[in-house]
């Protein structure tokens, strides 16, 4: 670099100053570069300012080796922010490029197709849960009729309870999910001894009509099973299971899980029964 016609303006040292600090302040001058010359510099676009001109070490993903080079890459990989569009979009992936994921509607949550992020129904809200269960047993020589459950014990029936019988509130607003219809089932469950019952049992969900009773007893009384929740078996020797059809919530109110017996059960027979109430949502 050429001189740049400065001197330092002491031919000696200065009094009072380190002696290693007027060196480097001499040679800092020594090294200045003229106005011009920065000037200069300064107006060379062409070169030393180019990007192109400014080398970079490749690190990372980035393999370029001067900055324009590097620039031009991060552009190539960026995500243009045009890509969303609507309040609420979000960024999925393709096979191959970012795409736009629109908003879904209200109460669907973004779940996987297999393939690619979509908005859908949460497929666990499609289980089936149980909300409600009861158990009993008809001893030998259980009349026709309708019968309660009650826990542990035979069933009861209806028109003869004393002590009530188990019971659930059904309100369809406790089930709602936005965007879904509440579906219920019944399932009905029993085994028997050795002895085959020779009765058809039908479970189903009743709704509770009146309440009342006299000193130390409470009794419960029933309508019309609710449409669509019974379920029909001819009850044999071995453990069976079996639902009813998925059937619309009923209206809000008290039920109880009740079982209907066509015929008297044989003498000797004894059928465990059990009985639950579950609700889905479709």
């Amino acid at each position: 670099m050429a001189d740049s016609g400065f001197r330092y303006p002491f031919a000696g040292r200065m009094p009072g100053v380190d002696q290693n600090l007027q060196t480097g302040l001499a040679d800092n001058f020594r090294r200045a570069a003229t106005k011009e010359q920065v000037q200069d510099h300064i107006d060379d676009a062409a070169a030393a300012h180019a990007a192109s001109a400014i080398s970079v070490t490749p690190t990372g993903l980035i393999v370029a080796t001067d900055v324009q080079a590097a620039l031009a890459e991060i552009d190539s990989e960026k995500i243009e922010k045009s890509l969303l569009t609507t309040r609420g979009d979000i960024i999925t992936r393709s096979a191959a490029v970012p795409q736009r994921l629109a908003l879904g509607a209200s109460g669907l949550s973004p779940v996987s197709d297999g393939t690619d992020l979509v908005y859908g129904k949460n497929p666990t809200e499609a289980a089936w849960r149980t909300i409600m269960q009861a158990q009993g047993f008809a001893a030998a020589g259980s009349t026709s009729g309708t019968y309660l459950f009650v826990a542990g014990t035979a069933i009861i029936a209806v028109a003869g309870n004393s002590n009530g019988a188990p019971m659930i509130r059904i309100n369809a607003a406790d089930f709602a999910a936005t965007g879904r219809t509440t579906r219920m089932r019944v399932q009905f469950m029993e085994t028997t001894n050795a002895t085959n019952p020779s009765c058809i049992f039908t479970a189903g969900l009743y709704p509770l009509s009146s309440n009342g009773g006299g000193a130390g007893t409470v009794v419960h009384s029933v309508g019309t099973v609710v449409s669509g929740s019974t379920v029909a078996h001819n009850i044999g020797a071995s453990a069976q299971a079996h639902g009813s059809a998925a059937f619309d919530i009923p209206s809000d109110g008290y039920y109880l899980l009740g079982v209907a017996l066509n015929a008297t059960t044989a003498a000797s027979s004894r059928v465990s029964l059990s009985c639950v109430l579950q609700v889905a949502h479709s």
